[in-house]
């Protein structure tokens, strides 16, 4: 047969009779998990026993579900179990580091959107001034070219003899 240690002994005393104030060594049956000689009793896991009833509960579906909630393992061994808590807290900085970077992400990601937007409204605006500008350049050309034939016409039948030709208009 198996022993157990002081403390899970107590916790199974707790709830299996909570007005006896004493702590007995019992004999474990041979169905429940033990400790091997590989595993030292004070490193070994031992699951939390839910109370017997909570003094803030006040109906049965409360305690049935305080007592169905998932229960962290304790330890026999403090600096274990202070090794466990740290792990856990590690644990959870790990998802909440995971959790802030993945939004700092998306905002950054999303203000790169909105800047990229941004240039791209103002490359439009800038395209459209562009092509009104070489639109407006190439008509002045246009106008000029016509201007410039017209005055050539003007002196060439002014040089031919044409003497209406040579008065400015």
């Amino acid at each position: 047969m198996l022993r157990i240690t002081a403390a899970l002994a107590a916790a199974l005393l707790a709830t299996a009779a909570p007005a006896q104030n004493r702590i007995e060594t019992i004999d474990l049956p041979p169905s429940l998990p033990a400790t091997t000689a590989e595993t030292p009793p004070e490193a070994a896991p031992v699951e939390a026993v839910p109370p017997a009833a909570s003094p803030d509960n006040t109906t049965p579906e409360a305690d049935t579900e305080a007592r169905a909630a998932p229960h962290e393992p304790m330890l026999a061994d403090p600096a274990a179990a202070a090794l466990a808590a740290e792990a856990a807290e590690r644990a959870r900085t790990a998802a909440l580091n995971a959790e802030n970077a993945r939004t700092a992400a998306e905002t950054r990601r999303a203000a790169e959107d909105a800047r990229k937007a941004a240039i791209a409204a103002q490359d439009a605006a800038y395209q459209d001034i562009l092509a009104e500008s070489e639109a407006e350049a190439q008509r002045q050309t246009e106008a000029h070219e016509a201007a410039m034939a017209a005055w050539r016409a003007r002196v060439a039948a002014c040089t031919a003899g044409d003497k209406t030709a040579c008065a400015p208009q």
